[in-house]
């Protein structure tokens, strides 16, 4: 069991987060490759990636990689971007590289596109799995949960997860989040639910709790200042295969003020008292 935390951009120089997740403890971070990440990482963090002391994971690029797009010009710039991380993190002692499926279409939710975004989707997946291997990468690809109705489901994830090579990422908030907007409200149960299905595939959890403002559902809050029952939910979480265990709180509370080192240390004290 691995614990860990995220660095992006935002978090300004890398070697100084990886020393600060060192200080407070952790076993892991998990740097997110949004742009100007890869290709602008400067050699002094390149080397403190290489020497990093704790383990390294990475989250491939979020909001502008569109595999499922059925225009073959977006989806194969896509590939080609998928392809340009892998090959960077093959550089190093990786965990495993976690991603989303993301489409922004306006025309998705007409029946016969979203059949031709979801085909387009899963062959993509097909051949980032292939040229992994092909290239001889040992490190896991791990699919993550979506907090809107796209690869959401365990219908919609099942299509994808059949393949044995795919592992899942499990993210609570997503899910709840996911539940809020079908329903007003969060029907835990849902969450329970999509955990259970996938207990056997589920090697990363992304945990962090959510809260409700003025009709909204914030996520990536700290586990303990939020509404999830996650003494139950991570009871459930502790019954499947995951092996890594992803702090991902950006806030420390609903004022949105960025997350500091006591509130990432306070949280893994209170994750270690459930995971016991």
């Amino acid at each position: 069991m691995k614990i860990g935390i995220p660095i992006w951009y935002g978090s300004g120089d890398i070697a100084a987060a990886i020393k600060k997740a060192v200080n407070l403890g952790f076993d892991y971070v998990e740097i997110s490759l949004d742009y100007p990440y890869p290709e602008k990482i400067g050699k002094k963090d390149i080397d403190a990636i290489k020497n990093s002391p704790i383990g390294l994971a990475f989250h491939a690029p979020y909001a502008e990689v569109f595999l499922g797009h059925p225009s073959e010009i977006i989806s194969k710039a896509a590939l080609a971007k998928f392809q340009q991380c892998l090959d960077f993190v093959s550089n190093f002692e990786t965990l495993y590289l976690d991603f989303h499926q993301n489409i922004r279409l306006p025309t998705v939710n007409f029946p016969e596109i979203n059949r031709e975004v979801y085909a387009t989707a899963l062959a993509g997946i097909e051949r980032i799995l292939n040229y992994s291997k092909e290239k001889g990468m040992r490190f896991p690809i791990v699919l993550e949960n979506n907090s809107f109705p796209y690869f959401h489901s365990t219908e919609s994830l099942g299509r994808a997860l059949r393949n044995k090579d795919l592992q899942f990422c499990m993210d609570i908030g997503h899910a709840s989040m996911l539940s809020f907007k079908t329903h007003g409200k969060i029907v835990e149960e849902e969450v329970i639910k999509l955990i259970q299905d996938f207990k056997e595939k589920i090697l990363v959890s992304h945990l962090h709790n959510v809260n409700l403002w003025k009709n909204e559902c914030i996520d990536h809050l700290p586990l303990t200042n939020g509404i999830l029952n996650l003494e139950r939910i991570i009871d459930e979480i502790r019954k499947t295969n995951s092996k890594y265990f992803l702090l991902e709180i950006f806030y420390n509370d609903l004022s949105k003020k960025p997350a500091d080192g006591l509130k990432f240390k306070e949280n893994k004290e209170y994750l270690l008292s459930l995971l016991r």
